[in-house]
């Protein structure tokens, strides 16, 4: 088998402004991964975890160090692993203050009986393991106080001033009520009334970013691993669960497929996209997996309305990289070959 790595950045509307740190991003961390592949002993699961680290590290991303932000101004993110022997995976949702919430999320596959572990329990568990926890204000990024947060005029400078000032030390409900009149989403363009009106009720996704990042392999052996991870949805409720961190939904493996979404969250998480997916691939024997993955995305899209991408790989090492946003940033390394695109109908060398 030829060891192969496959990794996405985000699907969505991406700004032209965007592409080359969006292309470099995904390129240096397919190569990371496998890297990790190639080393004597390397796994599939070595080859995600590598590569999904190398973008949470990656400010362009919102996943780790630069997740977005939630409506009270924190930090919460979501991943998970998963190897297709017997479908074992681990995740963590609602975590904070961890650089590698994929790593942690390994960590519960590897080292707990349970499959999530969700808010303070996972923080807890990262101490009892000793990974290291940050200030909160490391993980936040002039992108990530962006991205969340738009105002008419104002600097990173001022966007982080009026962070701490306006939100972390906010005396009450009031004062934090009071600040969000004053903002702008950009999804929304106009002033909410109260910061409650920050999260949409709307049974149509929005068409804003789709911000996860992910990565599927296969190893020499044959064996399947994904991992995703992200920061969640920006201006979400706090304790918002999306798909990433759902076996099924963010990320899926068995003996035969494995994959890795990204896009609406609820949209993805209603439709269990990966699962099905990889379920078309194990019960339609002559589909291929590019088809599988567009056929998962059609059928999302017919039910919710979302849109998102699909990276995938099967037991013989064939991949699909599809989504039916406008972009979706991707990469993939193996043997002797390195491919990447981003808009659609893209497939350079690199």
């Amino acid at each position: 088998m030829k060891p192969t790595v496959i990794v996405h950045g985000d699907a969505f509307n991406i700004p032209e402004s965007f592409v080359a740190r969006y292309r470099a991003g995904t390129q240096e961390a397919a190569v990371a991964g496998y890297t990790a592949l190639a080393q004597p002993g390397g796994s599939a699961l070595d080859a995600v975890e590598c590569a999904v680290k190398c973008l949470e590290n990656n400010p362009a991303f919102n996943a780790g160090c630069g997740s977005v932000l939630t409506e009270l101004g924190t930090v919460e993110m979501d991943a998970i692993v998963a190897v297709g022997d017997h479908c074992r995976t681990g995740a963590v949702t609602c975590v904070r203050d961890v650089a590698h919430p994929v790593s942690l999320a390994r960590a519960v596959m590897e080292r707990t009986p349970h499959c999530v572990l969700a808010g303070e329990g996972a923080v807890r568990f990262a101490e009892k393991i000793g990974m290291p926890l940050l200030a909160p204000m490391q993980l936040i990024t002039q992108e990530s106080v962006c991205k969340s947060f738009s105002q008419d005029t104002g600097t990173y400078s001022a966007h982080i001033e009026t962070y701490m000032n306006s939100i972390v030390n906010a005396k009450d409900a009031t004062d934090l009520e009071t600040f969000y009149k004053n903002l702008v989403k950009p999804s929304h363009g106009i002033a909410p009334a109260n910061y409650g009106d920050l999260v949409s009720t709307s049974d149509t996704p929005p068409d804003g970013g789709h911000d996860t990042v992910g990565a599927v392999a296969i190893d020499s052996a044959g064996m399947l691993a994904c991992a995703t991870s992200t920061g969640g949805m920006p201006g979400k409720m706090p304790g918002r669960v999306g798909d990433s961190p759902l076996f099924g939904c963010g990320a899926y493996a068995n003996s035969l497929a494995a994959c890795s979404s990204t896009g609406h969250g609820e949209s993805l998480l209603r439709a269990t996209v990966c699962r099905d997916a990889v379920s078309l691939v194990e019960h339609e024997p002559g589909l291929s997996v590019a088809e599988a993955a567009a056929k998962s995305l059609e059928a999302m899209f017919d039910l919710t309305g979302g849109r998102g991408g699909i990276i995938m790989l099967d037991k013989a090492g064939n991949a699909a990289h599809e989504f039916n946003t406008s972009s979706m940033a991707w990469a993939m390394v193996s043997e002797g070959e390195r491919r990447c695109g981003l808009r659609p109908g893209e497939d350079y060398l690199f």
